[in-house]
């Protein structure tokens, strides 16, 4: 069940960043032009990628301490 969770939400990821690429390469042509178009464009993206990893940082949290946490409560058998 979790993995179809995640897999569904890596999809919908793609989807997103498609959508925008696809917006920011319309938009290229008409900004190529005016320099403060293209400045704004670029923090537009810096900040959309920032907003991508912090959406999948509790995927990789949950991921990683989750298991962390079973292990410390014994459910999961410790390697090494």
């Amino acid at each position: 069940m979790k993995k179809e969770t995640i897999s569904m939400d890596a999809k919908l990821m793609f989807l997103w960043m498609a959508w925008i690429f696809q917006l920011h390469n319309r938009n290229q042509l008409e900004i190529k032009v005016i320099l403060h178009l293209q400045r704004r464009k670029k923090r537009f993206l810096i900040q959309v990628t920032l907003l991508l990893h912090l959406m999948m940082l509790p995927l990789y949290w949950r991921k990683i301490y989750g298991l962390l946490a079973l292990k410390s409560v014994r459910v999961l058998p410790l390697k090494g």
